[in-house]
């Protein structure tokens, strides 16, 4: 309860009697009930007085606008399950349903043996369980065991339907793996096509190496090309100038990649007459590498560099360089990866 001051406008000092509440001077003698504080201050405007002398309009319509400022704040809606957390719940109810509700099954021959031992009581213990009753022993071993027959016929069915699920995403898994390999196999043969058509240069060579790796001009002139953001066609009408300019910067590109400055290979066939050595016959002079291949491979802690595997599927390929680099690219390719497949076995 607070006491009312009168602030109306023409009754400032009253003194007198409002609604059997008793003023002087405009402020209420005692502090005033809430409900008969609602009621008189319903046509006359009045404030209500604090302990700390503070003073706030009175009555309901004040204070239902003072309690709305301050209502709970609004309760976020819950978070919806995602499919993920469905998936996992829908598993966990599966294997709820798994579970038998006895610890062990009993054949016909253990359950009169325990009715000999026990009586129907000790049978009883058994059926409750699996929410099964009768007055007669047979009945009830017939009960128990069409129930345990029942659960196990269910329970085979639902792990038959989760191995046929499992089955099916392996089958659905592998159309994909599939139909990726195809799609990769058609850009890679998109990508030949339309490195063949690019333009390339009359200034850079044919054949560089950087280290052990070796990069033929086609590589360069496609990565050049990509970078560029052009079509075919627009990249074949650019002027010499600024095609030349492109490549040069995909070289650097390709030496900053590999850590070394890329050196034209030229070949030079020995002269008329004259043997190779040894050592040529043995160690080619250029054999072409990878496009698609990394530099360098982690194989079993250790660094393996492209050249190595260059080599040895060369060696295993049991031709001359020549053969090798004439071979098309997805057949060496294929030769590669399985000289790679074949370290990191090892």
């Amino acid at each position: 309860m607070k006491h009312l001051k009168i602030v109306a406008k023409g009754w400032k000092g009253y003194s007198s009697v409002i609604g059997g509440v008793k003023f002087k001077d405009g402020v209420s003698v005692e502090p005033v009930p809430r409900h008969i504080a609602d009621r008189i201050t319903g046509g006359i405007s009045m404030v209500e007085i604090h302990d700390d002398g503070s003073e706030h309009p009175a009555g309901v319509a004040h204070r239902l606008v003072k309690e709305a400022r301050s209502r709970a704040p609004v309760v976020e809606p819950l978070t919806r399950a995602t499919d993920k957390e469905l998936e996992d719940e829908a598993k966990l109810d599966a294997l709820r349903a798994e579970r038998a509700p006895v610890e062990r099954f009993y054949t016909r021959e253990e359950l009169e043996k325990i009715v000999e031992e026990k009586g129907l009581r000790g049978l009883r213990e058994i059926s409750d369980p699996w929410d099964v009753k009768h007055r007669a022993v047979a009945p009830l071993i017939a009960m128990i065991l069409h129930a345990q027959d029942q659960f196990l016929n269910k329970r085979n069915q639902r792990l038959q339907k989760i191995a046929d699920r499992a089955e099916e995403g392996r089958k659905e898994a592998e159309v994909e793996r599939l139909a990726r390999l195809e799609a990769d196999r058609l850009a890679e043969e998109e990508a030949d096509r339309v490195a063949s058509a690019l333009l390339g240069s009359s200034v850079l060579a044919s054949v560089y190496k950087a280290g052990e790796v070796v990069l033929q001009l086609g590589t360069i002139v496609e990565q050049a090309f990509k970078r560029s953001g052009l079509t075919v066609t627009g990249w074949n009408r650019l002027p010499d100038g600024k095609r030349e300019k492109a490549l040069a910067e995909q070289v650097e590109i390709f030496e900053a990649h590999f850590g070394e400055q890329l050196v034209p290979v030229l070949s030079e066939k020995p002269k008329e007459g004259e043997e190779p050595s040894e050592d040529e016959e043995r160690t080619p002079e250029c054999l072409l590498g990878s496009s698609v291949l990394a530099s360098t491979y982690k194989i079993g802690g250790n660094t393996v560099e492209l050249g190595v595997i260059v080599r040895g599927a060369f060696a295993k390929f049991g031709g001359t360089a020549d053969e090798w680099n004439a071979l098309s690219g997805d057949a060496r390719e294929d030769l590669l990866r399985l000289e790679l497949d074949r370290l990191v076995a090892e």
